[in-house]
């Protein structure tokens, strides 16, 4: 059959059997990832956490070789947590998600009184030594990503900050 020869009337509907005639099968769709995503534009969190010891210098007390040093009750221990590279409030998320997953609260700053006191005396083989009071403390690494289109994780920064628990320590040199 010549698909060129007739009236006009007669390509047309030689035309149209062709466009009919295409299998079903041979219509391409978009793949899924071009789908619309939901959680686009999330942001996500991970983090991990090691102990650690964040020292008040303001409390800490010299004495020389085979004396007693003290930190009585009463004196007031601040420390700061460092939260450099991060805003206070990208901050607070990361410590609140690392509060849950040690079991205690940290926060970049913390100010307790001493409640009990810690004596040591500074061994013969020093010369000096001191003692000071502190918190317990946690260095938290994290890692933050945001979802982007077409549903995927994109890493927009890690870091290190560290926040401080209400537990008083002490620590001597």
């Amino acid at each position: 059959m010549n698909v060129f020869s007739g009236s006009r009337k007669g390509l047309m509907a030689k035309g149209l059997i062709l466009l009919l005639a295409v299998p079903a099968a041979a219509v391409v769709t978009a793949p899924s990832s071009y789908a619309y995503c939901t959680d686009v534009g999330n942001v996500y969190y991970t983090t991990s956490q090691s102990p650690t010891y964040r020292g008040d210098y303001n409390t800490r007390t010299y004495g020389k070789s085979g004396g007693t040093l003290t930190i009585s009750l009463g004196e007031s221990v601040t420390t700061g947590g460092s939260i450099t590279g991060t805003t206070s409030a990208e901050a607070g998320v990361i410590f609140a998600k690392a509060s849950v997953s040690v079991g205690v609260t940290i926060k970049k700053d913390w100010t307790s009184s001493v409640t009990r006191a810690y004596a040591w005396k500074v061994p013969s083989t020093q010369s000096t030594g001191w003692i000071e009071a502190g918190h317990h403390a946690y260095k938290v690494t994290y890692t933050k990503k945001t979802v982007v289109p077409p549903c995927t994780l994109h890493t927009d920064k890690t870091g290190t900050i560290v926040g401080n628990t209400s537990a008083i320590e002490f620590t001597h040199s």
